[in-house]
Order: structure tokens, then sequence, then C-alpha cells
């Protein structure tokens, strides 16, 4: 299973269910691939990753948000160690070795100097 940077429109009371979902249909050796964004340096880059979100529908759509709530997209951008802390209290195994990209894991990922966004990609296995 694959998650391209999406988890951060789960609303918090329903993410534990999709991670416990994840990992009951998950085959033996099965893993899910997450990327998203990171969260965890200051200031909250909130704002910044909804402005993404915010200007693609004013660049394809040509319309911009009029009224203030709707700026207000209902996302959460976690840090790494959330993510990841959050996966495993729903029963998925973090994986070290599969999260490794280029020799890095999913913090270092995040804080490459070339990553604007604080991307990364963590790998889980399926849990007992």
């Amino acid at each position: 299973a694959i998650s391209m940077v999406t988890f951060h429109h789960i609303v918090q009371g329903q993410r534990r269910s999709a991670f416990s979902f994840l990992n009951r249909v998950l085959a033996d050796g099965g893993i899910f691939i997450m990327a998203d964004w990171d969260n965890s340096v200051l200031p909250d880059r909130t704002i910044y990753y909804d402005l993404e979100h915010i200007l693609m529908g004013v660049v394809f759509s040509n319309s911009a948000p009029s009224m203030p709530d709707q700026l207000k997209l209902g996302t959460e951008y976690l840090s790494v160690d959330n993510w990841k802390r959050e996966a495993q209290q729903a029963g998925l195994r973090y994986s070290a070795s599969r999260s490794k990209l280029g020799g890095l894991g999913p913090r270092a990922q995040a804080n490459r100097s070339i990553s604007g966004n604080r991307d990364f990609n963590i790998v889980f296995e399926r849990g007992l």
C-alpha cells in the first residue's frame, strides 16, 4: 500500500482507524509506504503547506478563497516521529532498513537542505 502526501488530510480521530485498517489488510510480508511532510521545526509550517494546496486551485481554477473559513483545510501536519508513533500505536511495525532513501532515514530525509517541503518516506510492515 502507498500513501503519497495524503495522511495529513485524515483527521486525528480517523487516522488510527486508517492505520489499523492498513495493518489488517496487508498480506504477510506486505508493506505500507508513506510519503508526507514533516512539521517538526519552528516556525510551524502549516500555513505554508496549506497554501500549497490553495494555490493549486487559484492557478488551475482561476478562483481564490474569498472568506477566511475557506482557508481552513482541516489538515494536520505531524513530525516524522509523531507519524511513526501513530502508525505503531495502530499495530504497524516501523521498518528502519526499508525506510532508508539514499542511505537516509525519514528524519534525515526531511532535514536535507534540498527538501524545501521537508518531505520524507517511511515504510511500515504488517504488525502482529
